[in-house]
């Protein structure tokens, strides 16, 4: 009997190995854990030119309970990867938690999810040390009335409460309360543009911000637009909100213009419920993270729901709880 050459040996066995055992797990680096984003890239060479998912964990690694993470696109352009990589859009970007803004050092931990669930190996480059101090702020300070209003803009304890020094706070002036809840409007021109109306004025909402804020741009409602543009347009939103406790829970923002009758959204002929001046309109969305491709990476969103908390400094406690929940 006449035996294969090793050429031919070596082809017969590759043709016998199992496709999953010549899979490539994802590659990438955690570039930056940064006071304004954590940033890297990640890739899965199985796929090299799609989007994967990248899945970043805060304090500690993937596996602990209740782990705060948050999962995201690495489809961000860099120029940097095309010629590197042989790709471009694989960078991604996640936010910087407020609630660790209080100067003390924390690991970062950023995993690559295999599109094919052959695993989720954390990216080179990983832990990096997140240590930032509380920002000063400027502008006002707007006092968020309850728990209601709390539960309705969808404000989340650990990527909103900035541990501000009380000197700190007590240098922003006071501004109004916020609105009870959020209303979005859009014009019925074609532009696409959305709105916050605020208290008589109309702000800009920019895709980053409606994000960030938890929006739902879907839920605008649409409007004349001669009606939307006879309001006075004010400040856009802020990036990103940012709370506070000092005796109450209060939101950093931008003065607004003062409009006569403004408190009312219903007074400039744009809806609303009058009283607080926010009617039925845009709600925030959900961005709790989805499950992970395959177990090795389990993750647990932080949680918004506890909003009592908040308030306990108003009865004169000084610890607040922090609970972690998963998209059902």
């Amino acid at each position: 009997m006449r035996t294969l050459g090793p050429a031919a040996a070596l082809l017969a066995c590759s043709l016998l190995v199992p496709r999953a055992a010549l899979a490539v797990q994802p590659t990438g680096y955690l570039d930056n854990a940064g006071c304004d984003a954590i940033a890297g890239w990640a890739q899965d060479p199985d796929v090299p030119d799609q989007p994967i998912d990248v899945h970043v964990y805060y304090g500690v690694p993937a596996g602990t309970p209740g782990a705060p993470a948050i999962a995201v696109r690495a489809n961000v352009h860099r120029d940097d990867l095309c010629a590197a990589i042989g790709s471009c859009e694989h960078g991604f970007f996640a936010p910087s938690p407020l609630a660790f803004h209080d100067g003390n050092a924390r690991d970062v931990y950023a995993y690559g999810i295999d599109t094919g669930g052959e695993g989720n190996p954390v990216l080179g480059n990983s832990p990096r040390t997140l240590q930032c101090p509380p920002a000063a702020q400027s502008g006002v300070r707007r006092k968020v009335d309850g728990v209601p209003t709390y539960d309705a803009w969808r404000f989340s304890s650990f990527w909103d409460l900035l541990p501000l020094p009380a000197a700190d706070a007590d240098l922003l002036p006071d501004g109004p309360d916020i609105p009870d809840k959020p209303e979005l409007v859009q014009a019925d021109d074609g532009t696409g543009q959305t709105w916050l109306l605020d208290g008589g004025v109309r702000r800009l909402v920019s895709p980053g911000a409606a994000a960030t804020w938890r929006f739902d741009i879907g839920k605008a409602a649409v409007r004349p637009a001669a009606e939307v543009y006879a309001l006075v347009e004010g400040t856009p939103l802020r990036p990103r909100p940012v709370l506070f406790l000092r005796g109450a829970l209060y939101l950093v923002d931008d003065p607004q213009p003062v409009v006569p009758g403004g408190a009312s959204s219903s007074t400039s002929g744009a809806g609303g419920t009058g009283g607080g001046g926010w009617g039925e309109g845009g709600e925030g969305g959900d961005t709790t993270p989805a499950e992970p491709s395959s177990g090795a990476c389990t993750i647990g969103a932080p949680e918004n729901a506890d909003a009592r908390s908040f308030f306990l400094p108003i009865l004169g406690a000084v610890a607040f709880a922090r609970s972690f929940r998963r998209r059902s």
